[in-house]
């Protein structure tokens, strides 16, 4: 058996080949996520076709036997605070895995992850135990920080625990994608609080939120075919944006939305706030888009705290997962010991 390793360049390969890509993508969301419903071809493809994602660039790689599609890989080139990372999705279909194909598609990345300065390779959202886990430990790959998968299915959650008021003294604002100029700097500001999180020994560093860096961050989503609401607690004496909560979704995709950073300042923590300020983006949600069937978020397995409010919200922990890293260079050693 000989694997082919080449380049994916999603814009100019043939329709045959990008549906062959978005038939394996397809098929490996639906056995990871058998709850959500399959991704729809077009949504996918033009997300596929974007040159950069909300972290990103990204690359692709495609591994053939015999010119069918066997395996995938996405590399994303971070950024900023993160520019010597890259978070890796490897992917190989389900008959054709313990051959060392994803294996190969790693090892046929790295070169290109060198020119990129990218001494870290991570991986997200690997599920404890699967086989993404065990080939991830084999090749190298560290836990760094296991992080709770929690579903809000609509239907089954009574709307009487989105009803928690703002606590007194706080007033809510909110917003769809650009932050109201007159909030912008104090949402920067909170925005940084978001780095109090636990974050177990994870090597990525939060952004450090400036008001040109958010207006930044917002153009990029918007070209990312992404749209973002957001709920934000104003101290009323003195003005002061106290907390916030983050949502997003793709059009294309309108029966589920990802919580996202919720944050609160640490001179009003305690008080509430972000079970109430989540409480008001799902009534919002729910009077507005009515397609949404699913709110999925993902919160660090020690932040006890947020995996508590969520509960309260009606969230439901469904699976564990782990963020990995593994340095560029054992990986390339690893790889050709095991090719």
């Amino acid at each position: 058996m000989t694997i082919e390793i080449s380049r994916f360049d999603p814009i100019r390969e043939s329709d045959v080949a990008v549906r062959d890509w978005f038939d394996l993508a397809a098929a490996i969301a639906v056995e990871q996520r058998p709850e959500f419903p399959a991704p729809e071809f077009d949504s996918y493809v033009e997300q596929l076709r974007l040159p950069v994602t909300a972290f990103g660039p990204q690359s692709f790689w495609a591994a053939r036997d015999s010119g069918e599609l066997v395996g995938a890989m996405r590399a994303i080139y971070l950024g900023q605070e993160n520019s010597n990372s890259a978070f890796v999705t490897v992917n190989v279909r389900s008959d054709r895995r313990r051959e060392g194909i994803g294996t190969q598609l790693l090892a046929g990345s790295l070169t290109d992850l060198r020119e990129q300065r990218r001494s870290l390779v991570v991986g997200q959202n690997i599920v404890l135990d699967g086989p993404a886990d065990r080939w991830a430990t084999k090749l190298g790959f560290a836990k760094v920080q296991q992080r709770a998968e929690q579903h809000l299915r609509v239907k089954e959650v009574d709307p009487e625990l989105w009803q928690t008021p703002a606590p007194s003294g706080f007033r809510m604002r909110r917003w769809i994608d650009s932050a109201p100029e007159e909030l912008l700097e104090g949402f920067a500001t909170l925005r940084n609080s978001i780095a109090d999180a636990p974050k177990g020994d994870s090597s990525y560093q939060p952004p450090e939120w400036t008001p040109a860096r958010v207006r930044q961050e917002e153009a990029e989503v918007r070209a990312a075919g992404r749209v973002h609401r957001f709920v934000a607690a104003v101290h009323e004496h003195t003005g002061t944006l106290a907390g916030f909560t983050e949502l997003a979704y793709t059009l294309g995709y309108p029966s589920v939305c990802f919580q996202q950073d919720t944050a609160v300042l640490r001179d009003f923590r305690g008080l509430g706030l972000g079970r109430a300020i989540k409480a008001e983006m799902m009534r919002w949600l729910i009077a507005e888009q009515a397609s949404v069937e699913t709110v999925m978020t993902n919160t660090g397995a020690d932040n006890v705290h947020m995996i508590r409010v969520n509960h309260q919200l009606g969230y439901v922990t469904v699976r564990i997962t782990a963020f990995v890293e593994a340095e560029t260079e054992l990986l390339s050693a690893r790889t050709q010991l095991r090719g």
